[in-house]
């Protein structure tokens, strides 16, 4: 045997004992007689801290020794941060890091040295109901929290439906330099002392979404005004009001995301013209104003938005797209309002006349780069729906919730690829969705639908074959919704076919 691994398995072969291993025994065994003597020494001294009750000495030996109070500053705020967690609401987050702070002196220095464990991306709620009225000590917490947050800035989220004290409101607007995000949700007088800081106080804000109501209706804000990083604004009137006038209120020059809900046609209408550099805007209308108050005016060209998601009846149609030009638009999301914010039995204001058609496409022309277009609640005829989709020739993706009426054989024969056209509708379609499909039943066939589907699908061992890329692009995602009570059931076959194609590879539901 080779003598290396002899030497290596002396143990289990029966040889000789090495010298050198007996040697290292011993020494192991010195150690550990040494260590068990270390032990009972130090098991005497607590024994005798115990005797004298000297229960603050005590406690400070087995403290020094724990594990985690030799760890570096810096980890420990790492864990600090992990304790407190992002995935946990505001309130939560409020309670474990003053947890933190009260567990010892380092602890507590620690936590006041990082103001970031005192803020949050998260937003920071202040919210009450009338069982729960604000105390003295919660008004106090908030103040302390505020201060131990500076001076980062803070997510400030008010959402309220009883009447704030003065003190708690002077807490919160005490820190209103520092907001970077903004929103009060159901609180008029906090809306009030909003609008009414003075200028210059809202030098970190960047987003701002406000409850408006009917005693606002004439208010300007020089501290919104004179806000130069924001850029986001939501305002959802509340009241419907017949008059507004609103004032200077925003700096609506600098603005890329603006939100407008529950205004008149013309008053939206005449604040996003001032919005030259819109990215992206969204705008619900009250169904039933008078369009006929919409002053003449030339047409406004907004050349940077992107996306447009507007709410109105089909008799503002006309007026609001006779008026602006996006050039670069994306995406387009059109819905029909009834009375309130859904949709009603009243289908005269979602019926889009010839006018309004008209200066709808002209406004596609004039809009040439749509490539996700959304129709929701709209009652067009077929021929009409045919018109909008020739005028959108970078259409890739294409959305119909609620409009059964536009959708029979007509438009689906006219979506199917054939060889033998020579232009074919919206050829770089590849996302289909028709949803709230009971409409449907008796305006169209199934296998219809099922020609117009295969007609544009390929394999990629099938793509492989072509002499030619089709002219068409291939199908990605085909989403069939029927409402939840809906007259028309797919039939055992269309089924069938529907699984066949997704076995292919294509991502369809039915």
């Amino acid at each position: 045997m080779d003598p290396t691994v002899a030497t290596a398995f002396y143990p289990l072969s029966g040889s000789d004992p090495d010298p050198f291993e007996e040697a290292r025994i011993a020494d192991s065994k010195a150690c550990l007689a040494a260590s068990k003597s270390r032990i009972a020494a130090s098991e005497e001294r607590i024994a005798r801290y115990h005797e004298t009750m000297n229960t603050g000495v005590l406690a400070t030996l087995k403290f020094e020794i724990v594990p985690i109070r030799i760890l570096p500053d810096k980890l420990l705020t790492s864990i600090f941060r992990c304790a407190i967690g992002a995935e946990y609401g505001a309130s939560d987050r409020v309670r474990r890091v003053l947890d933190l702070s009260q567990v010892c002196k380092l602890w507590r220095t620690l936590a006041l040295q990082n103001p970031d464990l005192w803020t949050t991306q998260l937003p920071i709620k202040y919210k009450s109901s009338a069982d729960k009225p604000y105390s003295a000590e919660y008004v106090a917490m908030t103040k302390v929290y505020q201060e131990r947050s500076a001076p980062l800035p803070i997510a400030f989220d008010c959402i309220h439906r009883n009447t704030i004290l003065p003190a708690l409101a002077d807490v919160l607007l005490s820190a209103a330099p520092r907001w970077h995000e903004l929103s009060v949700t159901g609180h008029h007088s906090m809306v009030q002392a909003i609008v009414a800081l003075p200028p210059d106080t809202f030098r970190e804000l960047r987003s701002a979404q406000l409850d408006m109501r009917e005693p606002l209706h004439r208010l300007s804000s020089s501290a919104f005004v004179s806000a130069s990083q924001l850029r986001e604004v939501s305002l959802n009137f509340v009241d419907h009001p017949q008059s507004y006038g609103l004032g200077p209120l925003m700096p609506w020059l600098q603005l890329t995301c603006l939100t407008l809900h529950r205004l008149p046609l013309h008053y939206a209408l005449s604040i996003v013209v001032q919005c030259t550099h819109l990215e992206k805007v969204s705008i619900q209308t009250l169904p039933h104003d008078d369009e006929s108050v919409i002053p003449a005016r030339k047409v406004t060209t907004l050349s940077q938005l992107r996306k447009l998601d507007i709410t109105l009846s089909a008799r503002h149609v006309e007026p609001w797209f006779r008026q602006v030009t996006f050039p670069n638009l994306e995406t387009l999301e059109i819905s029909h309002c009834g009375k309130g914010e859904g949709w009603d039995d009243d289908l005269r204001i979602r019926v889009w006349g010839q006018a309004g058609l008209a200066v709808f496409l002209s406004f596609l022309r004039r809009t040439p780069n749509i490539e996700c277009f959304s129709l929701t609640s709209c009652n067009l005829e077929p021929q009409q729906l045919h018109d909008i989709l020739v005028h959108c020739p970078a259409l890739t993706k294409l959305t119909l919730f609620a409009c059964g009426y536009c959708i029979n054989d007509d438009p689906l024969g006219a979506l199917e690829y054939s060889q033998n056209d020579v232009v074919h509708l919206v050829p770089r379609l590849r996302k289909l969705l028709l949803g709230g499909v009971n409409e449907l039943s008796g305006n169209f066939n199934e296998n219809k639908l099922l020609s117009m589907i295969r007609s544009r699908w390929w394999t990629p061992a099938a793509l492989q074959t072509l002499p030619a890329p089709p002219p068409v692009a291939v199908w990605e995602t085909i989403e069939i919704e029927p409402y939840e009570h809906a007259e028309w059931e797919p039939s055992a076959e269309f089924q069938n076919e529907i699984k066949r194609l997704n076995s292919e590879g294509l991502d369809i539901y039915a």
